[in-house]
This record gives C-alpha cells, sequence and structure tokens, in this order.
C-alpha cells in the first residue's frame, strides 16, 4: 500500500514538473528569428534562434498577449532593425496611443528600412499615428506598396489625409485594404476623389463602410475618370448593403466603361461577381 503510494505521488511530480517545463518553453518563445523572418509574441523574455538575426530580419509579424501588452519591444525592434520588408500587426487589438507610436516607429526608420508591406488591420490608430502613416507613404525614400487597414476605424479627418497622399502620386503604394473602416461619405469621398487622376495605385478595397449612394457613385465616377489614365486602378472592390439602385447602377456602368479596371462587389474569388453584369432592376 506504502509502495502505491509513492508511485502515485511520484506521477503526480512528474506531471507538475512536464507542465511547468511546457510553460517554461512557451514563455521562452517569445522572440524568435527563423531564417530571417521574426515572429514575436510580446508575453516573456526574448529568445533567438540560429535562423538569423535582428537586423538581418525581413519580415515581422506580431502576435501578443493581451494580459501583457508590451508595445515598447515593438517600437524598440522597428528602430533597430534596418531591413524589413514586411510589419504585421493585424488582430492585435491595439490601442490608438499605441498604435500613433508604432507607426511613428515606422516613419523614424523609413530611410534606413525597406518597408514594403504595413498589415495593420483590426486595430485602433489615432490622428499622430495617421499623420505619421501618411508621412511615411510620401516619404522620398518610401517603398510601401501595401497597406491593410481592414477593421481599422479611419475618420474623415484621417481619410483626408490618405486621399492627399494618393492625390500628390508621390508615392509607391500599389494596394491599399479599407475594408470595414466605418469611413462615412465623406472619408469614401475623399478617398475615391483622389484616384481621379491616380497612377500609381492598382488595387484598393474600399468595401463594408459607412457610407450610403453618395459614397458608392464617388467610387463609380473615379473608376470612369481611371480611363483617360496612364497606369492606374486594376483592382476595385466596393460592397456595402446601406447603398440603393442609384449607386449599384453607377457602378455597373462604370466597371462597363472602364475595361481595364475590374470592379467586384466581393473579395473573396468564390463569392464575388463583377459589376458589369449588374442592370438597374426597372431596365430588365
Amino acid at each position: 500500500m506504502l509502495q502505491s503510494t509513492r508511485i502515485c505521488d511520484m506521477m503526480i511530480t512528474i506531471k507538475l514538473q512536464l507542465k511547468i517545463t511546457c510553460l517554461v518553453l512557451l514563455l521562452s518563445s517569445s522572440f524568435r528569428v527563423t531564417n530571417c523572418k521574426l515572429h514575436a509574441n510580446v508575453c516573456g523574455k526574448e529568445e533567438f534562434d540560429a535562423g538569423g538575426k535582428l537586423d538581418e530580419c525581413t519580415a515581422i509579424y506580431f502576435r501578443f498577449d493581451p494580459l501583457n501588452n508590451d508595445l515598447s519591444r515593438v517600437v524598440d525592434i522597428l528602430k533597430g532593425s534596418t531591413s524589413l520588408q514586411t510589419i504585421s500587426l493585424r488582430d492585435n487589438a491595439i490601442t490608438s496611443k499605441e498604435g500613433d507610436s508604432v507607426m511613428e516607429a515606422i516613419l523614424n526608420s523609413i530611410s534606413v528600412n525597406s518597408v514594403i508591406e504595413i498589415v495593420y488591420r483590426e486595430n485602433s490608430l489615432g490622428d499622430p499615428g495617421f499623420l505619421a502613416l501618411a508621412s511615411s507613404l510620401s516619404h522620398e525614400s518610401s517603398k510601401i506598396a501595401r497597406v491593410d487597414l481592414r477593421g481599422t476605424a479611419v475618420s474623415d479627418e484621417q481619410a483626408h489625409m490618405l486621399a492627399k497622399v494618393l492625390a500628390g502620386n508621390k508615392h509607391s503604394l500599389k494596394e491599399l485594404n479599407l475594408e470595414a473602416c466605418k469611413m462615412t461619405d465623406d472619408g469614401v469621398g475623399a478617398i475615391a476623389q483622389a484616384l481621379h487622376g491616380n497612377s500609381i495605385l492598382v488595387e484598393l478595397n474600399i468595401s463594408f463602410n459607412l457610407n450610403t449612394d453618395v459614397g458608392g457613385i464617388a467610387v463609380a465616377q473615379a473608376v470612369e475618370a481611371q480611363v483617360s489614365v496612364s497606369g492606374g486602378l486594376r483592382i476595385v472592390t466596393m460592397k456595402w448593403h446601406g447603398m440603393r439602385e442609384d449607386a449599384m447602377e453607377a457602378l455597373g456602368n462604370a466597371a462597363r466603361t472602364n475595361s481595364k479596371c475590374a470592379l467586384y462587389d466581393g473579395r473573396k474569388k468564390q463569392t464575388q461577381s463583377s459589376w458589369r453584369s449588374y442592370t438597374r432592376k426597372s431596365e430588365l
């Protein structure tokens, strides 16, 4: 009986040690460089493997522990790296103030980095952060070609900041995702107006915002205006249940007028359709 009790105690001890070991391993893998790609989870101490060095990283993907969200480490990494191409902070519930500091760090390092892609979806960003992002895009050293802000609230003022950059045609941005950014007719209209003379941006997703027919018609007019521009938009995604017949008819006409630009009503290939096939119900 005594021997059985000892064996049972030993098994419990071993299980406890295994759990502690697993927890230590989890916490110690917070920062890891693999093949010059840094996968970061800000919840424990830093650890780098032999796959690369921080100053050689080309891609950083951050995943935060919501109970220990230390953005200062992210900022330090951005300040210290010189070869970054991709920065992904998606789905981390970053606050506006925290996001501002990250965008300002990107701006401050833009002259020494080769950042091509910024993925910042499902986070918050304040006016200082948007100003830093806009300044990064228009910086003479900028190589940023893709910005994904899906699910990040964009105010009318912030939309105008982005619109000013787009209208200037002095940037390298090729793809912009503004899906579900809670933009009103004013914000959507500002972006659309800026694209009338656009010769650089190739792909735009501006679906599921808070615009009415006014915003939808503004996007349709931008697509039509692109007919006479060399280069420019090739893919535009515009879908929103708040639009009615006037906007949908305008989008259908724009899609038929501008044959070089694919105007879709959804981003998922299996469910999207072209606005070219849309005909006002009264005309059927």
